[in-house]
């Protein structure tokens, strides 16, 4: 395979008239300051929930796998709340107050974040088409350093789900959901 079959350049202008659309469907948006500080609860909530990313699996844990899961539960909490936060204003406000509580309680996660370069795998594997649970697998599976490996995807793609769940719950909890 070619490598510029796997490259693919991003029209500027697709991406800018979303960002565009995105932001006056916000503005549009009406939203009471409770709603505002239900999503900072949200979002502190799932902050503290990477703390517990080594429970619920039993498997040998060792510091890079619990790095990649907690890396996996970032992804999950910015993508469950773009997708399931009833307004888009709902999610960011809930996003920015997770990664506050993050460089808050645990600084150095919160400098791994930036420094692993994790995160944009998963947003790639996330904007190709198809079975997206099982491009999240498997990357989670190459980032741990177990590329291909089956169990490691299946992994991945289990805690993908338990993630994305966790963050629906606590917008259905609030009331903040789709």
């Amino acid at each position: 395979m070619a490598l510029e079959d796997d490259v693919k350049i991003f029209d500027g202008k697709e991406i800018r008239q979303q960002e565009l659309s995105e932001a006056q469907s916000a503005q549009a948006e009406p939203i009471s300051q409770d709603q505002l500080d239900a999503a900072r609860v949200i979002g502190s909530s799932l902050a503290e929930m990477t703390k517990q990313a080594e429970r619920g699996f039993e498997l040998a844990i060792d510091d890079d796998l619990l790095l990649q899961r907690r890396l996996l539960l970032c992804f999950a909490v910015s993508t469950g709340l773009e997708e399931n936060a009833a307004t888009l204003q709902v999610a960011r406000t809930a996003l920015n107050s997770f990664y506050d509580t993050l460089k808050r309680a645990d600084p150095g996660f919160y400098d791994d974040i930036g420094n692993s370069g994790g995160l944009s795998f998963y947003y790639l594997a996330k904007r190709q088409r198809g079975d997206i649970e099982r491009r999240i697998g498997q990357t989670f599976a190459m980032l741990c350093g177990k590329d291909g490996d089956p169990v490691c995807q299946e992994l991945g793609e289990a805690l993908y789900f338990r993630y994305l769940n966790m963050v629906r719950v606590e917008l259905e909890a609030k009331g903040l959901a789709k």
